[in-house]
């Protein structure tokens, strides 16, 4: 009888181990699948394209690149605008940089500064979007900067959602601990790794994207540009901060 107990349990251990792999990989291409539906109902292209001209009447400065624009059909504009407003900001800031390089003549004649980009939706659910904006500044050298802008929106109380509104602890615990598995994750980098008040001072609570098995953490600031081997963002799972966050976890339909 043993005998019969161990053979009919090696068996449905080895059907588990081979059909969990496939439950998750089902989930997340279910995942998604989800993300672009809803990314194509929820969100449009907003095409900005300028041209600033120096004194002189010659262009210094040229923008092309494209934003997210939220639009969700039987809820009032009004109430979805603070995203729209954030990408007001997004190509104010553009504008004021172009005003800065013409004014303080950073630009060569006949070699003006280019913006270009664009934006991908890494999560898209009934509850949350979450959008990545990326542009590229080249100068009249050629440098080539890149930009990252993290934005993840709630559609429940329509803000930019902060890690904080998962938080099981406080804010200031939160930064603190998640600047200490930053500070791990450069280590297995290979980098060299800043004091832990650096890495606190170089991300915010709001500079996350959500994905389909946890967020990814982008550095906002340029605290860190003296370590030139670490990387612009780093991805945590949702198991990694369980004690500290209580995340959405699978979009729900």
């Amino acid at each position: 009888m043993k005998d019969k107990f161990r053979v009919f349990r090696t068996v449905i251990c080895f059907i588990l181990i081979i059909a969990l792999p496939l439950v998750f990989a089902g989930c997340k291409d279910k995942t998604e699948k989800q993300t672009e539906k809803l990314s194509d109902k929820y969100i449009s292209d907003r095409h900005v394209e300028q041209k600033f001209k120096d004194p002189d009447g010659k262009i210094a400065f040229k923008s092309d690149y494209i934003l997210p624009k939220l639009e969700i059909k039987g809820v009032n504009e009004q109430s979805i605008s603070s995203f729209n407003r954030l990408m007001d900001a997004i190509e104010s800031e553009s504008q004021s940089s172009a005003m800065t390089v013409i004014a303080n003549k950073l630009y060569e004649k006949g070699k003006p500064w280019k913006e270009t980009g664009g934006y991908t939706v890494p999560y898209a659910s009934p509850r949350y979007i979450s959008v990545l904006i990326e542009l590229q500044r080249e100068t009249s050298s050629g440098k080539i900067n890149t930009t990252y802008i993290p934005v993840t929106y709630s559609l429940i109380d329509y803000n930019q959602s902060s890690l904080t509104k998962f938080g099981k602890v406080s804010s200031d615990y939160l930064q603190t601990q998640l600047a200490k598995m930053l500070m791990t994750k450069i280590s297995d980098s290979g980098a060299a790794v800043p004091e832990l008040s650096v890495i606190r001072s170089a991300f915010d609570l709001t500079s996350f994207v959500l994905t389909s098995d946890g967020f990814v953490l982008y550095f906002t600031n340029s605290s860190l540009s003296g370590f030139s081997d670490i990387a612009d963002y780093y991805s945590f799972t949702f198991d990694e901060v369980s004690n500290l966050l209580d995340m959405p976890n699978i979009p729900e339909q």
